[in-house]
């Protein structure tokens, strides 16, 4: 009689005894709920004995979907090699049996992967494939998520507003599909643009939404994600205490999770925080944690970051050979994957580091840099190192206009602190 009632949710293997069924379909969606609720090592084991299942039973089509969920989580775990692997094999099933749907699914997974390697190239290859695929079958779900997905790749390379219209665009479909979670996810990476053009109160209220949904759903992962973003706009107005409890819930949540990235980016908020309050022991402990974990997953973006930051500590405390290591390490990683804020960034702290030995050579390199200062804030930050090593009082002024200017946009601590310091030098 069972055989009467099995239908595709239900699959059979070979074993000694005779055949056992189990049920394929529901297992999987019970892994998706505890991968949803941040039991990855659990959803991972149920995972892996589902893909010897349906090995053993000969299932392709059981077998392609259950190695699109383990490649999936492994991504979210750090493994990108195997991962990679997994949705590869996948993907070969779904061109063989030309199932758009599953293609444009896995397409955006792959592309997450390559965007986390700093392969923007591939990524952005991936993720419009992805989206062509899921317009052609008018599916919502993958049209937003290669949308939200097209945000990140072009944000990463300060692309921001670009980033900007593919979120809204996603937030808006997903809004109009009463589909709240999804919605809350895209109006959390649209606070990153946000904050990153300056605007602290958009940014504050992207995420504290996403907090909301998160907990609403019960969405561990994306609860720690907006808890610890919010941490960064906390670090900028210098509310260290507030910055530090979502910082270690974030760091709390990745951990009980396995989420390898989002540790790496806890710890990233850790340093700062302990920087920013002159802690320089615990801080270069806390880059050194979130420099290891970027390495050992490949993540080019924020190993940029923390060893351009690591080194600007170093600079701080008059370390200057550890400085330079790391600033060029840095700059190394930035030019290969061409992420322009880290690369202006670096090459100014390299400037002010040949100024300690070379007060002249330093302040050429410094007026050099302001051909490829575009931004406001980059303007800033050269007339006012420029003021500390010329004393030219025009540099003083400019700085502290461009500041004013900068902080009646954004309150941002660092530039009330040079504010404050160019209006004594007066």
């Amino acid at each position: 009689m069972r055989k009467k009632y099995r239908n595709i949710s239900w699959t059979k293997y070979p074993l000694s005894g005779g055949d056992v069924f189990y049920p394929f379909h529901i297992k999987k969606s019970k892994g998706e709920v505890l991968e949803f609720i941040g039991f990855w090592d659990v959803a991972k084991a149920m995972y892996e004995e589902m893909a010897r299942q349906a090995e053993l039973s000969g299932d392709s089509a059981c077998l392609a979907d259950v190695q699109n969920k383990l490649g999936w989580l492994l991504h979210k775990q750090g493994d990108e090699d195997n991962a990679l692997k997994l949705l590869n094999q996948s993907l070969d099933y779904y061109r063989q049996k030309n199932d758009r749907n599953s293609l444009s699914a896995v397409k955006n997974k792959i592309g997450n992967i390559y965007n986390r390697l700093g392969e923007y190239k591939k990524a952005q290859e991936c993720f419009e494939s992805s989206l062509k695929l899921a317009e052609e079958c008018c599916d919502r779900c993958n049209i937003t998520m290669a949308m939200n997905n097209l945000g990140n790749n072009l944000g990463d390379q300060g692309q921001y507003h670009m980033a900007l219209e593919y979120y809204q665009k996603g937030y808006d479909m997903d809004s109009l599909a009463d589909d709240y979670l999804s919605a809350s996810i895209e109006m959390g990476n649209m606070g990153w643009v946000y904050l990153l053009l300056g605007d602290h109160q958009k940014a504050t209220d992207c995420w504290g939404n996403q907090v909301i949904y998160a907990k609403k759903y019960g969405d561990r992962h994306s609860l720690g994600i907006a808890s610890g973003n919010l941490s960064a706009v906390y670090i900028s107005q210098g509310l260290y205490k507030k910055a530090m409890e979502g910082t270690q819930l974030r760091i709390k949540i990745a951990r009980e999770m396995g989420d390898k990235k989002g540790l790496c980016v806890g710890y990233g908020y850790l340093a700062n925080i302990y920087k920013m309050e002159t802690e320089y022991e615990n801080a270069d402990l806390a880059f050194v944690q979130a420099i290891d974990l970027a390495k050992e997953i490949g993540l080019k973006f924020y190993a940029a970051v923390y060893l351009f930051e690591r080194g600007e500590l170093f600079y701080e405390i008059g370390e200057i050979y550890k400085a330079e290591k790391y600033c060029s390490d840095s700059l190394e990683i930035a030019l290969a994957i061409n992420k322009k804020d880290t690369i202006f960034r670096c090459r100014l702290l390299q400037a002010k580091l040949a100024a300690v030995k070379d007060r002249a050579e330093g302040i050429r390199l410094i007026r050099g840099l302001l051909a490829e200062a575009g931004q406001p804030d980059q303007q800033a930050v050269i007339n006012y190192e420029l003021f500390k090593l010329t004393r030219d009082d025009q540099c003083r002024k400019e700085a502290l206009e461009l500041y004013t200017q900068l902080y009646e946009k954004t309150p941002d601590i660092d530039y009330k602190k040079k504010m404050e310091e160019l209006e004594r030098s007066n």
